[in-house]
């Protein structure tokens, strides 16, 4: 699954900085094209609105866009950690027939499962107009199939497509809003943001289903993993709920708000965290690129050996080779984001000057970037888990960061608005802290877990 950061890290190896430059902004959009669509598209879809709809009826636009992007996560993300695992898998034994039908099955059973709680939020609960409730539901749809989509997008190595893929909705999306919403209002913006998002999933189901040709067949062949891969389902589930608990938790503060009958938010905690986000773009980019590529191939390298009836002098030596390769990597990422986030918190007043924003909303976004820095890091540890196959630590990892982020968010919050998140910054770094101390752990015993702890034929 990691094939297109090897093509991306080629880029980068060209003596220019024009290769450099551009392997960087094309590992932006495979890795976060989604979110980073979302953002983009918000910034620019308000600025354009607010000539014709009032505040409320923009509040509810984007209340609809960041309900969608985070249950639609958090409720699909079993599937498509399932539907990972089984084509990763399926690459791995060199037969991807089913990756078709692995498509249509997992957005099938996916969309299903969350149509009853999308069509009772949308249709009975909250108190929207007709045509805004089907274009909130459109929506949920089309951003719940982007995150299947995304299962399929590593594999790849058509980085030209992705990319322009996302460029080409964004654009559709700011064309076709700023036509609608002078005569639609909020229904013409969600539709014009839908039409962006059609657009994309569209082009990236073409290339996958280009990549992977063939008739559909077995589309629930993955619904067996569930039972033997439980853990990863569970995993991903409390993993993308850790992402957004602080929100949900800090939506009912004093502060917060709530629109169209039962959609509460808190504007300037969601905004200063959004923004606080894009700082790990650079690190994600990374990752894909030098971290997991050098990594990867100190892995093949360690288990191939082991294949060919190597010494265990061999296996000790490419052990340590192994380690040394993740200790850089990880070192590299936290040099990085630190730099990073070191600047953007030093440079936020201008930035906040720039942008015309609320000052009062500093704080939260100070404590958001060096939180992301620990948070990049952590999910970097949690992939390298996974490449293990270390389903209980990476279970144990994720449990003891959702309860550190619940907890810390609320003490936080009962201590009034100067510590806003201070708790998404002390769950990442104590998530942070526990992630190096189960990791590290494991691979100083990793000679054990591949002959032992975990061979299935001596369990």
């Amino acid at each position: 699954m990691a094939g297109i950061g090897f093509t991306l890290r080629n880029l980068t190896r060209q003596d220019n900085v024009v290769g450099i430059v551009q392997g960087y902004l094309y590992a932006t959009f495979v890795t976060s094209g989604p979110w980073l669509f979302t953002i983009l598209a918000l910034a620019s879809l308000n600025l354009v609105a607010q000539r014709f709809v009032d505040h409320g009826a923009l509040s509810v636009f984007r209340l609809v866009v960041i309900y969608n992007f985070s249950f639609s996560l958090i409720l699909s993300a079993p599937v498509t950690i399932i539907v990972t695992r089984y084509l990763a898998d399926s690459i791995f034994g060199r037969d991807t027939r089913d990756a078709p039908g692995l498509f249509v099955g997992g957005l099938t059973l996916t969309l299903l499962v969350q149509a009853p709680l999308v069509v009772w939020f949308y249709g009975f609960f909250v108190d929207l107009a007709m045509p805004e409730r089907l274009a909130a539901m459109w929506n949920y749809c089309l951003v719940t199939s982007l995150w299947m989509a995304a299962v399929f997008l590593t594999a790849l190595k058509d980085y030209r497509t992705i990319s322009v893929a996302f460029l080409t909705g964004m654009g559709v999306s700011f064309a076709s809003a700023t036509l609608l919403v002078p005569h639609f209002g909020v229904t013409g913006l969600l539709m014009g943001f839908n039409g962006g998002l059609a657009i994309i999933l569209f082009v990236l189901i073409a290339r996958i289903l280009a990549e992977y040709p063939g008739p559909v067949r077995r589309p629930f062949a993955f619904l067996p993993y569930f039972r033997e891969y439980w853990m990863l389902a569970v995993t991903a589930f409390l993993a993308n709920t850790a992402l957004w608990v602080d929100k949900w938790i800090m939506w009912f503060a004093p502060e917060g708000e709530v629109l169209a009958g039962g959609m509460v938010f808190y504007p300037h905690y969601d905004s200063a965290m959004f923004m606080a986000y894009t700082s790990i773009l650079p690190a994600l980019a990374m990752f894909v690129m030098h971290v997991e590529t050098a990594f990867f191939t100190a892995y093949q390298r360690y288990f191939r050996d082991i294949d060919n009836h190597c010494t265990m002098e061999r296996i000790r030596r490419n052990h340590r080779e192994l380690v040394a390769t993740l200790v850089g990597g990880l070192r590299n990422i936290m040099a990085l984001q630190g730099a990073v986030a070191i600047t953007l918190v030093l440079l936020s007043p201008r930035i906040f000057e720039a942008l015309g924003l609320n000052f009062t909303m500093i704080h939260i976004y100070r404590f958001g970037v060096l939180g992301s820095f620990f948070q990049v890091t952590l999910l970097s540890l949690s992939t390298v888990l996974a490449y293990f196959d270390l389903r209980t630590s990476n279970l144990v990892l994720h449990s003891f960061y959702l309860s550190a982020s619940i907890t810390l968010t609320l003490v936080t919050l009962s201590m009034g608005f100067p510590y806003y998140g201070l708790g998404y910054l002390l769950a990442g770094g104590f998530g942070l802290v526990a992630g190096y101390l189960i990791l590290f752990a494991r691979l100083a015993d990793l000679p054990y877990l591949t002959f032992v702890g975990n061979n299935p034929s001596v369990r």
